[in-house]
């Protein structure tokens, strides 16, 4: 069991100020390409993308704003899928920020329990850009998940304690499953031997916290072509101190690329911590829908994680044991798979939401809780986005304008936002608890303003759903 007294009892202050002064006064643009929509988890009053035209990633080179996020929802995708979009939207990077004349820095934000298309979206990325030589820097912490490296090991808390990566539950995923927790002898694994664990370099929290960030820099600076570096955090302090190295050697010519989850993405932003948002904050208003505030809300849940099923079966028995204001509609994903009334069976859904929400009960729409399972990961894959387009077509069916919309599991808020919502540019407000953020609706939207708060699969306790939404339900 991970011991971590000796490191959390250690104290220094953050450089956030000189870290916001160098992200600021870089003149690089900050993209962060998005593998679902949880990744915005850690930032605010910031701009995302669900579209990568060049006009619109044009628009946020111009745009003051130094940092835009770009929602790829390639872990939805297959390895060659999710390779094309990289390698595209990477040319487009390249080929806008040589018209600009501006510098960029790119972050491949993804899953801070490791999965994910990895090395294949780097490799992407360098062909893309045409940069083959680029380091890249790991930093899969993410603090308000509590999901920490030390010694290399990365480790995801669980209740009270710590337990490797490669232990958990997200280490069995169908499709991007793991054995090491070790991040070098992960890499390796994930290269198929084509990257030794040797050969990846490793930053430790001892050079972070006894060297600084000149330490840093020059552990930076020493990179050789191509390399992966593990980068050790388990503290926030720890990765501002990273960022202070990291914008100081891209003042001096530097390039790098970035494996993340949310933390680092902070942290490179120099960004102060804020308040969670309120209940308000999270309702519609109604100078943008009439009636919306007597409306219902809506919450549709498509993760199979375990800890997503337990916190669902959880906020189903609080909500009916105090007699909420609330139905609940399950799609039969058995049933979907194995008969041929599919179609019946979502557009009968889909009216009962809409006679719901408009009586002012708050709508949960879920998936059955059996994983349907393929021969194999592509067959695994084909089942899910089946059930997944089956839970869009009852989304689009809705008409009623939702209190508040609360989508859960990543794949699932990512379908939701671009293919029910119509989204294509999002404005990003902040946090409804830990490690869950909220969005609010473009103008050209299905629903313009609506807060859109997105629930990570892999974050949270048993109760944390029911917590979200027992004050949301009226």
């Amino acid at each position: 069991m991970l011991d971590l007294t000796a490191l959390s009892d250690f104290k220094y202050n953050s450089p956030k100020s000189f870290v916001e002064a160098l992200y600021k006064g870089s003149g690089c643009k900050v993209v962060v390409f998005d593998d679902d929509p949880t990744g915005t988890q850690t930032v605010y009053n910031i701009p995302c993308l669900t579209t990568w035209d060049e006009e619109a990633i044009l628009d946020e080179f111009n745009n003051l704003e130094p940092l835009f996020y770009i929602l790829t929802n390639s872990r939805s995708l297959s390895s060659s899928e999710a390779y094309s979009i990289n390698k595209l939207i990477g040319a487009r990077i390249a080929k806008i920020s040589a018209k600009c004349q501006k510098r960029y820095i790119l972050v491949s934000r993804s899953d801070s329990t490791l999965r994910g298309h990895f090395p294949v979206e780097m490799e992407a990325l360098r062909e893309g850009l045409q940069a083959p030589d680029l380091p890249c820097l790991l930093a899969p912490a993410f603090f308000p998940g509590g999901r920490i490296t030390v010694n290399d090991i990365h480790y995801v808390k669980d209740g009270e304690h710590y337990i490797e990566a490669g232990k958990t539950e997200f280490s069995r995923d169908s499709y991007f499953g793991y054995h090491n927790s070790h991040l070098k002898l992960w890499v390796e694994e994930k290269c198929s031997g084509q990257v030794k664990a040797g050969d990846v370099a490793s930053l430790s929290i001892y050079t972070i916290r006894n060297k600084g960030y000149e330490g840093v820099k020059q552990f930076l600076n020493t990179l050789k072509p191509r390399q992966y570096a593990v980068i050790n955090a388990c503290c926030q302090e720890d990765l501002d101190i990273v960022s202070h190295a990291f914008w100081s050697s891209i003042k001096e010519g530097k390039s790098f690329l970035i494996r993340s989850a949310a933390s680092m993405v902070a942290a490179l932003m120099g960004l102060s911590n804020r308040s969670y948002l309120s209940v308000r904050e999270l309702t519609i208003k109604s100078c943008n829908h009439l009636n919306a505030e007597k409306n219902g809300g809506l919450m549709v849940m498509g993760s199979y994680v375990e800890k997503s099923t337990r916190q669902l079966n959880f906020l189903i028995n609080e909500l009916s044991k105090n007699n909420r204001n609330f139905v609940h509609l399950e799609l039969d994903t058995e049933g979907l798979i194995n008969s041929n009334h599919a179609e019946k069976m979502i557009s009968d859904l889909s009216r009962q939401a809409n006679v719901q929400l408009s009586s002012g009960k708050t709508v949960l729409i879920s998936t059955s809780r059996l994983l349907m399972r393929g021969k194999n990961s592509s067959e695994d894959l084909k089942i899910n986005n089946t059930v997944a387009n089956a839970l869009i077509s009852v989304v689009k069916g809705i008409d009623q304008a939702p209190r508040f919309f609360v989508a859960k599991g990543g794949v699932t808020s990512s379908t939701m936002a671009t293919e029910c919502l119509g989204i294509k540019k999002a404005f990003v407000l902040g946090q409804a608890m830990a490690g869950v953020p909220v969005w609010k609706c473009g103008p050209e939207s299905k629903f313009p303003g609506l807060p859109y708060v997105i629930f990570p699969g892999n974050v949270g306790n048993e109760g944390s759903l029911f917590e979200l939404l027992k004050d949301l339900i009226t």
